[in-house]
């Protein structure tokens, strides 16, 4: 596993990346991936869903919680789908936490082998583990459907800020965090209902 002064000059490296290329695309006035968004269409709440970063192809990977730990701070990355065990640390729980006074659902995410946990986008900009507290925003987060499909942009409600696999990595272990939209694909991802 790369050392975490790689993942923090992957990170860097990341946001200078982006922000060079929301430049550009402002400039020309292009996004990267076209499409409107909805909230959560095809989410069931209270189901266990696998989230593969929309980037990654060959091979396809899943967000996971780092070593199957129960212990908040955790990180969350990306990894190549689990071939023994029972997967656990890449299933996730997806429950309606609320709505906004507009009507729009927010969510909690949670390990499934980890009532206690949930995804937490911290201030330093990685996702990792938190204890499950209620009203806390950076843990409620809005999925938007890309066109009525299983691609969703999630973003994090204390921030307006979107989860992203630092740097478009498609290497395993890459930190998935929270930056600004940019409508690249490793800012979406496919949910697959598994339970």
């Amino acid at each position: 596993m790369p050392s975490l002064s790689f993942f923090n000059r992957a990170l860097n490296a990341h946001r200078r990346a982006m922000v060079a290329g929301v430049a550009a695309s402002a400039a020309v006035g292009a996004t990267a991936l076209p499409g409107t968004a909805s909230a959560a269409p095809n989410l069931v709440s209270g189901a266990t869903y696998e989230l593969r970063p929309a980037h990654t192809t060959a091979p396809p990977m899943l967000l996971e919680v780092l070593g199957r730990s129960s212990s908040p701070g955790t990180s969350i990355i990306q990894n190549v789908r689990a071939t023994s065990g029972t997967g656990e640390e890449q299933r996730f729980v997806i429950r309606q936490a609320g709505t906004t006074s507009s009507g729009r659902p927010y969510f909690r995410v949670r390990p499934s082998y980890n009532s206690n946990l949930c995804l937490d986008a911290n201030s330093d900009g990685r996702v990792r583990t938190g204890t499950c507290t209620p009203g806390v925003r950076s843990q409620q987060l809005y999925f938007d459907s890309v066109n009525g499909s299983v691609v969703h942009m999630i973003t994090v409600r204390g921030t307006g800020q979107v989860l992203d696999v630092a740097g478009a990595s498609e290497f395993a272990g890459a930190p998935l965090i929270q930056f600004g939209s940019n409508g690249q694909p490793n800012q979406r991802f496919v949910l697959t209902r598994v339970a």
